[in-house]
């Protein structure tokens, strides 16, 4: 190839092969064909989790760039320190960051790329995608302390120009192209960056030390300490109304000071939240994890959560997690099943949600407390936004259970 550009220290695969296709007057599909790469069914923008890692060794030569620099562009940069990548070298779906889910349209399933606004700005650096913004655990910009975006700031739809190789030739420099939306085609970098809390900010820092580990042939500490947070997040979000863990659970909300996420008749699920709400979740699992093991094993006691309990929501759980809890009373507990308690009917959440025709994440019930106001908010039932954007969200793709 006439022309060749590095892959920054810290920039994604598709975002490194979006500068090259520029800089030779290519797209990135026409560029990885010429290669001979084969994707396996995934798209030119999803080759960040490309399964068999070994494939992109063919761009070393293409690209005049060495394969350990390619390899390290991509998600499998963070092997043996957030996961374990499958036999078949897949990537858990769990820690690949998603689209956000509209009130109107399930993208759950697909792949997103987060943003930080402050980055993308900065004229005197140069416009390129960070690795770190395609991984779920990704909250807060540590440099601008910011949270990461998730969605076009102009028209709020989880969009990238990223994902329409087409449009490539329609831009005349690639940074244009990258800073474009998707959809609107306004800049996304034209926004003020939401700061976020101190709290925020020390939980990243500490994820990142562990994402930014040297890497190792074997599987590290913190491979089974994601794994333990992940279990418990989710264990955070199970239905409100839960009886073996719904006071459990309530103590903790109540004790970080943090809004109810919960929803009445279903598991919340971790790809449906937002950036800020999962970044509260995950702090939760993690206070949790704090002064191992007492926290965890004493609120585990008061609240008669036995071994089976605890150990159920981790799947494979590591040595240390395992003996621990096994450690815990082996008494029976409340039921995994919820009360028949319902309070608003098919009707006024239908009519809810004929009001708010608007995306999900677009709501913020703790604005007064991000931006320094107060301490903390306890919403009234009446103002709980999330909670009944949640619960129409509910209604409308889940109406057969009614």
């Amino acid at each position: 190839m006439p022309a060749f550009s590095r892959p920054y220290e810290d920039e994604v695969l598709s975002s490194w092969l979006t500068r090259l296709a520029f800089d030779n007057g290519l797209n990135r599909r026409m560029l990885l064909t010429g290669a001979g790469l084969k994707l396996e069914g995934k798209t030119d923008f999803n080759i960040d989790h490309l399964n068999d890692i070994r494939a992109l060794d063919v761009l070393s030569d293409y690209a005049n760039c060495s394969s350990d620099a390619i390899r390290n562009a991509s998600l499998h940069y963070y092997n043996n320190k957030l996961f374990t990548v499958k036999n078949n070298g897949a990537i858990p779906l769990i820690w690949q960051a998603k689209r956000p889910v509209s009130i109107f349209n399930d993208a759950s399933g697909q792949g997103n790329l987060l943003f930080c606004p402050g980055c993308l700005a900065r004229r005197d650096h140069p416009v390129y995608y960070r690795r770190k913004w395609r991984l779920s655990i990704s909250f807060v910009c540590l440099q601008c302390k910011c949270y990461l975006r998730e969605v076009c700031p102009h028209c709020s739809k989880p969009s990238s120009k990223m994902r329409d190789v087409s449009a490539m030739v329609d831009y005349k420099n690639c940074d244009r192209y990258l800073l474009a939306c998707g959809i609107c085609k306004g800049d996304i970098s034209k926004c003020i960056p939401q700061s976020a809390p101190e709290h925020i900010i020390r939980m990243q820092q500490q994820i990142n030390n562990y994402l930014d580990q040297p890497y190792g042939t074997t599987e590290r500490y913190s491979v089974g300490y994601f794994k333990v947070v992940h279990g418990i997040a989710r264990m955070l979000l199970k239905n409100s109304l839960n009886l073996r863990y719904g006071p459990f659970v309530s103590y903790v909300y109540h004790q970080t000071q943090t809004v109810d996420y919960r929803l009445d008749h279903r598991n919340a699920d971790l790809a449906d939240l937002t950036v800020r709400q999962r970044a509260d979740v995950f702090r939760m699992a993690m206070w949790l994890l704090e002064e191992w093991p007492g926290r965890l094993t004493k609120l585990c006691i008061k609240y008669r959560l036995n071994q089976k309990s605890m150990l159920s929501i981790v799947p494979d759980p590591p040595l240390w997690y395992y003996n621990t809890i096994g450690d815990l009373p082996d008494g029976r507990s409340n039921e995994d099943r919820v009360s028949k308690r319902w309070t608003l009917s098919v009707e006024d959440l239908q009519s809810i949600e004929d009001r708010r025709k608007r995306w999900r994440y677009d709501i913020d019930v703790q604005e007064e407390y991000y931006n320094g106001n107060t301490s903390y908010i306890d919403p009234l039932p009446e103002y709980d936004r999330t909670r009944d954007l949640y619960e129409m969200l509910y209604v409308k793709r889940y109406r057969s259970y009614y």
